[in-house]
């Protein structure tokens, strides 16, 4: 790890041990989005906090163990917010029961009825296709991927990709890509990332295992086999690296487009702090049941230290809305 890795790293910390207790509160000041539309994929969940200095102490040199706290996630206060300056907010997510009881209370607390869920599932090429292709040919004023996940055991898509580099990254750069032609003059993408991808190494980056799932069976790790804490976040720190990248790259590419680079379309990746997130204790596939010590200590650390879901929501909607972001 660089000098600026563990630059970033030191001061992340810093920033989680004092930012709920010191820092004041953000806020991200109020324009006008009537007739924007804006796309918000996942309706809950902040990128896993990824720090060695405190994970060391807290997980191997202590028995701290708080109760979790109950969280509803930053996509669906970054939704939240987007309507609260009358924007008309697509909630992209792949559990609609859970999204529609999102969207009523999005409308409730907003007053602004034009709120719409729309199915789709981020582990899967063919859903997120079949996402654009119902969508059509309507403009889109900000992307605000946020959709993310942690799989505590090994498990692998439809496509055949490692889950949480799909559902991380990879199926995002699809839909990405297969939305930017719809997308109007001046459109924010926003790609919710993490500090975490300082912890990556670049030798992590082998472009002929990307997702990691030949490194895991050479571990000896089967599909469904569980997976220890430390495989877990750099996997997933892993994938926000990528997203990091892809975030530069596809601002370059853009600007340098004769189709695009007119429209002026701003691509941003932001982390959005130490968020106490529901990400934290839902570890989605084969090994939920599986907690162990560490990741308990984790979440726990992460309820005690971490902001709110509404203060994390302030950086990415800010870069979706503010022009002093452009």
């Amino acid at each position: 790890m660089g000098i600026s890795s563990r630059a970033a790293h030191a001061r992340a910390m810093f920033d989680m041990l004092v930012a709920s207790f010191l820092y004041p509160s953000l806020k991200v000041k109020p324009v006008n989005l009537t007739g924007k539309t804006a796309i918000v994929t996942g309706g809950a969940g902040f990128p896993l906090f990824f720090l060695y200095p405190l994970y060391v102490v807290l997980m191997y040199k202590t028995s701290l163990l708080l109760p979790p706290t109950a969280n509803i996630g930053i996509g669906l206060e970054s939704a939240r917010k987007l309507a609260s300056f009358g924007a008309h907010v697509v909630l992209a997510c792949r559990n609609v029961q859970k999204a529609e009881v999102a969207r009523e209370d999005i409308v409730k607390t907003t007053g602004n009825e034009n709120v719409e869920v729309r199915q789709v599932d981020f582990g899967e090429f063919a859903s997120v296709r079949r996402f654009v292709e119902e969508w059509g040919e309507k403009p889109i004023d900000i992307l605000l991927n946020n959709a993310g996940a942690t799989f505590h055991s090994f498990t692998l898509t439809k496509d055949g990709y490692e889950s949480m580099f799909a559902t991380n990254f990879l199926t995002h750069v699809r839909f990405t890509m297969l939305v930017l032609p719809r997308l109007s003059p001046n459109a924010r993408i926003v790609n919710v990332s993490s500090v975490g991808n300082y912890a990556a190494l670049r030798r992590d980056l082998d472009v002929n295992d990307l997702d990691g799932s030949k490194w895991l069976r050479s571990q000896g790790i089967k599909e469904g086999d569980l997976l220890e804490a430390q495989m877990v976040l750099a996997m997933y720190s892993k994938s926000k690296l990528c997203q990091a990248v892809f975030t530069r790259v596809l601002q370059e590419k853009l600007d340098q487009s004769a189709e695009y680079g007119n429209k002026k379309i701003l691509v941003s990746s932001c982390h959005p702090g130490a968020v106490k997130s529901a990400i934290h204790d839902r570890f989605a596939g084969t090994g939920t049941e599986g907690y162990n010590k560490f990741m308990e200590r984790w979440i726990s650390a992460m309820n005690l230290l971490g902001v709110s879901t509404e203060q994390g929501a302030c950086t990415p909607v800010y870069l979706a809305v503010d022009p002093r972001a452009a």
